[in-house]
């Protein structure tokens, strides 16, 4: 899940999750057993490393994504950037899987009928409802959008942005039925506004307000000074409260 969304999203989506197993291992112990320590560490650690494997999971990427591409006109597709990402981020998996088990799982105790718990949990969920089906689709749908952009643009003859297939995924949520009367569809605008749309902002102004690179004279570019109405701001802000 940290492959493509952000690491505070889904650790917040983990969380709940993590502690509800911990709670059902523990049980009536009084003291905390080192398996709800482990499952705990795990959701903060697990999003990091799962944003490594694309430039979608984590905003740091994209923000580097982009640099590389304005600064040395090299375009990164998905593919060719988990191409080593994934690697890299599945060796870090298997790293702190084994910090985790040699520090805290290797002395905890076993639990009796774990599995048939986890099932019965599990059973209790029910089904995936219509809307979960579409919009596990429409995410299915995205990811191949960006892993194969490339081909998706030298097929139809234009280029095709990352941005503009997140869209397209959110515009057909947002047009997408539930029932045959178009009464509601997959996603709404009440949806939409618990999303944080201040976490989101303030990524934009960093990637807004981040000082241009200099382009090195290898690549056909000429080193020149940063001029802008961006600049003048952070200089403003600076000396306004230095």
């Amino acid at each position: 899940m940290g492959m493509w969304m952000s690491n505070t999203a889904t650790a917040m989506v983990m969380m709940p999750m993590a502690l509800s197993i911990a709670a059902l291992i523990a049980g009536n112990i009084a003291t905390t057993p080192p398996s709800t320590k482990a499952l705990v560490l795990a959701v903060a650690y697990a999003p990091c490393i799962g944003g490594l494997a694309t430039f979608v999971g984590t905003p740091t990427n994209a923000v580097l994504e982009g640099y590389v591409a304005k600064t040395y006109g090299v375009h990164l597709s998905l593919a060719e950037w988990m191409a080593f990402g994934v690697p890299v981020a599945a060796v870090l998996l298997l790293g702190c899987w084994l910090l985790l088990y040699v520090s805290l799982l290797r002395h905890a105790p076993a639990v009796p009928g774990l599995g048939r718990m986890m099932a019965d949990e599990y059973r209790k969920i029910g089904r995936f409802t219509g809307g979960e089906i579409v919009t596990m689709g429409v995410f299915a749908a995205c990811v191949l959008g960006w892993v194969f952009s490339d081909r998706w643009s030298a097929l139809i003859g234009a280029t095709i942005d990352d941005a503009v297939i997140a869209i397209m995924g959110a515009v057909v949520l947002f047009i997408t039925p539930l029932d045959r009367r178009f009464e509601r569809t997959v996603l709404t605008w009440r949806d939409a506004e618990k999303l944080l749309w201040g976490i989101l902002i303030f990524l934009a102004a960093v990637s807004a307000f981040r000082p241009p690179s200099r382009r090195p004279a290898r690549y056909g570019g000429s080193a020149t000074r940063y001029r802008s109405c961006t600049a003048c701001r952070c200089g403003w802000w600076s000396s306004g409260w230095s």
